[in-house]
């Protein structure tokens, strides 16, 4: 900060000192009945712009708006280089002249974050300089001055004049004119447009500076014209007057305008903050406060939620936070450290950082509290979706039980019955086949009871019943064809509920790696304490599994959920995959 400060002391020094060496250039010329007119003209608007600039640049460092209030004002102050009577200078002015008015157009387009944010701004700029800048010294270049311009007899020679053309000269003059008009024309639509595109927080703002801005450009584009149509040198100076002037007061009009946004600030937040302490609005919207101090009818919020690392909004439905380039921002609310919430609003807030952050640090608490309403929302939401798809997932697990016993063992049973018919028929006239019907009979009834078992073992294993969930995940891992290692089992069993769904989280985690994760190798780990029972299972296969992209781990979820467990997922692509449940177990 004092690396800066003492840049801006030296660039205000030099723009004094620059302003004292025109003004010297001034009274040295032969325009001695206006030296001290055009001194004024020449310092006050150049003054105004690099003081109030170097105060906007220290202010706001990171805003380049500032820095180009700065150049402005030394672009202004090479206008009287026109006037010199030194050939280099006056070679110089051909180039500079109308430096001052194109920095003018940019600073306008560019506010109020120092930046040209659309094409079209940044085109218009460059138009600006190729009609300015461009036309006019190549006019310079192909003809001289008009002595009868300057009422002098004794004006010095164009140094950088290459050929007399005064009808090319003239030509060109013609088209920087026109074009000239058109672009200011063209200036005042963008900041009518831009005016109206803000809101009224920001409106109050940047009232003053694009009012004087759009003057300024206006009379600009007024001297222009009567240049062109030789109107009288007595209307052209009035005219030329006003213009400056109005320049002169674009930098005192930022000034106030930074100083209006300081305050709505501050009277932002007050609003706010006593809205919040009023007893009699204990059912204040918060949105709504906020939204009125920011002077943005379309802020919303979005809540963040720790647990299940998302945001939601106040009905407890998931939101996604706007991109960059979508016309709206966010910014984050904090309390105590802790993320709160986030603060969706307007593109056109965003030179409104503080302001945003003040009224959020303002509301935490009361947002806070909200969140805790909006928790509750999600979680009713997520027990509603989760209630929902477990009535799906038990109607479609009846469906497949179903078809598995018609098309599995009732067929063996069938089978079975119509073989011991056809060997009762037979005992007596052929007692050999009926031995070979019983065989049979005996083999359909032994490949039903194993199909019967399979199905038992995917409803509820007797394994896990019998010997506990140690045996069932040992049990698990021996079947797996891909080696799985389980951890050092708690001595005592979880209650029964946990215990059954530990273990299909197990399984199916184990299920999900052998089909998709090409893993070579897995662990169980099972913790238990007096607060919750813990199973995680790790591979070290490709990853990539996503709880949204199947009903395998959704229904684990919602298996976990109903038992008011938490179910993470950890699965980077070429970083394995790690599955978790926590099951609360009150001691």
């Amino acid at each position: 900060m004092r690396s800066l400060r003492s840049a801006l002391i030296f660039i205000g020094a030099a723009g004094v000192a620059f302003g004292i060496l025109m003004v010297i250039v001034i009274f040295s010329s032969d325009l001695e009945e206006t030296a001290w007119i055009d001194s004024v003209l020449t310092l006050l608007p150049a003054w105004s712009f690099i003081g109030t600039g170097l105060f906007a640049w220290w202010r706001r460092p990171n805003n380049r708006t500032g820095s180009l209030m700065v150049l402005v004002g030394f672009g202004w102050l090479l206008v009287p280089l026109s006037l010199s009577d030194v050939p280099a200078l006056f070679g110089i002015s051909m180039f500079t002249t109308n430096i001052a008015w194109v920095l003018l157009a940019l600073l306008l387009l560019s506010f109020p974050s120092g930046r040209l944010e659309a094409r079209s701004h940044r085109l218009l700029v460059w138009l600006f300089v190729l009609d300015a800048v461009v036309l006019t010294s190549i006019t310079g270049v192909v003809s001289g001055p008009d002595l009868e311009t300057f009422n002098c007899d004794t004006c010095v020679t164009n140094p950088v004049e290459l050929s007399d053309s005064p009808g090319l000269a003239r030509a060109l003059d013609t088209v920087a004119t026109l074009g000239g008009v058109l672009l200011l024309l063209a200036l005042i639509v963008v900041l009518v447009r831009r005016y109206r595109s803000l809101g009224p927080t920001n409106r109050s703002a940047v009232r003053p500076v694009l009012g004087a801005g759009a003057a300024s450009v206006l009379a600009i584009g007024v001297l222009v014209t009567v240049a062109a149509l030789e109107v009288g040198d007595t209307v052209q100076q009035a005219v030329f007057v006003i213009a400056v002037t109005l320049m002169a007061a674009v930098p005192f009009a930022f000034l106030i305008g930074l100083l209006r946004s300081k305050f709505t600030s501050a009277g932002a937040v007050s609003e706010l903050i006593a809205s919040l302490g009023d007893t009699s609005t204990q059912n204040l919207n918060i949105r709504d406060a906020l939204a009125k101090a920011l002077g943005d009818d379309s802020l919303e919020f979005a809540y963040w939620l720790p647990d299940r690392g998302v945001y939601v909004d106040s009905e407890g439905h998931t939101v996604a936070l706007p991109e960059i380039g979508s016309g709206r921002r966010w910014s984050s609310v904090e309390h105590d450290g802790e993320l709160i919430a986030a603060i969706a609003y307007d593109d056109t807030l965003q030179e409104n950082q503080d302001l945003i952050k003040s009224t959020g640090t303002a509301a935490a608490l009361a947002l806070r509290n909200q969140r805790l309403d909006a928790e509750l929302r999600a979680h009713v939401e997520e027990l509603r979706a989760s209630r929902a798809r477990i009535v799906e997932a038990s109607d479609a697990a009846r469906r497949t039980l179903e078809r598995n016993l018609h098309d599995g063992a009732q067929q063996h049973l069938v089978s079975t019955a119509l073989t011991l018919r056809i060997a009762t028929n037979k005992i007596d006239d052929d007692p050999d086949a009926a031995k070979q019907l019983l065989a049979e009979a005996a083999e359909n009834l032994a490949e039903a009871t194993t199909e019967l078992r399979e199905l038992a073992r995917g409803i509820h294993p007797a394994i896990l019943t019998d010997r506990g969930l140690g045996a069932a995940l040992a049990a698990l891992a021996a079947r797996s064809p891909v080696i799985v290692h389980v951890g050092e089992l708690p001595a005592e069993r979880p209650p029964a509920a946990i215990e059954s769904a530990a273990y299909f989280v197990a399984a199916e985690s184990l299920t999900n790696m052998v089909r998709y994760s090409k893993a070579s190798l897995a662990t169980i780990e099972l913790t238990q304490n007096d607060d919750a029972v813990v199973i995680e299972i790790s591979d070290n296969g490709i990853g990539g599994a996503d709880i949204n992209s199947g009903s395998g781990l959704r229904g684990l979820q919602d298996r976990v959920a109903a038992l008011d467990g938490k179910f993470f997922v950890v699965s980077e692509p070429g970083s394995g995959t790690t599955i978790r449940a926590e099951f609360p177990c009150a001691s």
